[in-house]
């Protein structure tokens, strides 16, 4: 029995060597994304806790009876003011980040399309192939029986001692 050869072999190798290179560029935009992500939800943390103590610091105490605490109050505000700017930075940076990864998704999915689309066309030519050998064996066996037949009906006849099947 013959055996099944897909002419476009290289071309489905080629194509899924693709894919799995945009599959690898997605996992990578999606790293920055998730390590942007914790770098800004970070500084909201921080951002939080300057601000509460900053509350603190400004709150005068009715025990002791001290007054509120301005100066450390005014360093606390530039570092909220810096930790800001670094999560303005960052939300910037993932904003990017975000429109490479909708590319990347949108060439992996082409990358995907484009490979089925050579998987469907071998699994056609596969069915293709199997309809032709089943043919030919369906012939084949045709054939066999034919001659059977014909080697039997000769021979039950009586028709021809060596002639097979002739009427003369």
């Amino acid at each position: 029995m013959a055996r099944f050869v897909f002419r476009l072999a290289a071309v489905l190798r080629q194509r899924a060597a693709v894919e799995k290179l945009r599959q690898a560029d997605v996992a990578a935009l999606e790293m920055q994304r998730a390590s942007g992500e914790s770098v800004i939800t970070s500084c909201q943390t921080s951002l939080a806790m300057l601000r509460e103590e900053m509350r603190v610091m400004l709150t005068p105490t009715s025990i002791c009876g001290k007054a509120p605490d301005t100066r450390g109050a005014r360093m606390q505000a530039a570092a909220s003011l810096a930790l800001d700017a670094r999560a303005r930075r960052h939300v910037i940076q993932l904003s990017g980040v975000h429109q490479r990864l909708a590319v990347a998704r949108r060439a992996l999915l082409a990358a995907v399309k484009d490979r089925r689309a050579v998987e469907l066309l071998k699994e056609r030519q596969y069915a293709d192939y199997l309809y032709e050998q089943q043919q030919a064996d369906s012939a084949l066996m045709d054939e066999v029986a034919q001659r059977s037949f014909v080697m039997e009906s000769g021979s039950v006849s009586g028709l021809g001692s060596g002639t097979r099947g002739s009427l003369t």
